[in-house]
């Protein structure tokens, strides 16, 4: 889980969706609207263990998933989601490995 800096929230799954939120405060009131899932093929059946946004572009996600990949994918995009690269790691089926981003992306 995690959010971006204009309040979305971002859920992985267990099943290699992520749940999507608009999240505000309005007085005093926590409002979660405008929910869509963002899916790949490729996700599908697969469990989501970290989930980052890309720092300079706001509609890409670097997605880590059980498979020992991370992906960077793309959402809201005159082409759709589609998955715009891919870093294989090494092996670890049994254990919830995580990554992070650089600042530069």
């Amino acid at each position: 889980m995690t959010f971006s800096d204009a309040g979305r929230l971002f859920v992985g799954d267990n099943r290699g969706a992520i749940s999507v939120w608009d999240v505000s405060l309005r007085f005093s009131n926590l409002k979660a609207e405008n929910y869509f899932k963002i899916l790949s093929k490729e996700l599908e059946g697969d469990q989501i263990n970290q989930i980052r946004i890309h720092p300079e572009h706001i509609n890409q996600l670097y997605v880590h998933s059980r498979d020992n990949c991370i992906r960077l994918i793309e959402y809201e995009s005159s082409r759709g989601t589609r998955v715009k690269k891919r870093f294989f790691g090494s092996l670890c089926k049994e254990l919830s490995i995580r990554s992070d981003v650089s600042p530069d992306g």
